[in-house]
């Protein structure tokens, strides 16, 4: 079976990085899975309740919590939108 880089390279520093926890984990797994699916192209375009449905994650506290998170340790850059025709996105940070 072919590894997955990307997936790879994330769990080895998130073992070590105490702040990351089972939420974060599956939250970046699903972020990883669109990018991958979308071509490997930064930014990937993302809607709140596809990927809170995909991540398994029902608040949406948790939701925004988690993603600011992976946002302000380095895995991800997040870029909110408020307005309603625009979407927020996400760029994969190398690893």
């Amino acid at each position: 079976m072919e590894v997955f880089q990307p997936l790879a390279n994330f769990y080895e520093v998130a073992i070590e990085d105490g702040r990351v926890g089972p939420t974060h984990i599956s939250l970046y797994m699903t972020l990883l899975i669109k990018w991958n699916i979308s071509g490997r192209e930064n930014p990937i375009v993302i809607t709140r309740d596809r990927l809170m449905e995909a991540a398994k994650i029902n608040a949406r506290h948790t939701y925004n919590r988690c993603l600011r998170e992976l946002h302000c340790y380095g895995y991800i850059t997040y870029t909110f939108s408020s307005h309603p025709s625009r979407a927020s996105t996400v760029y994969i940070n190398p690893l």
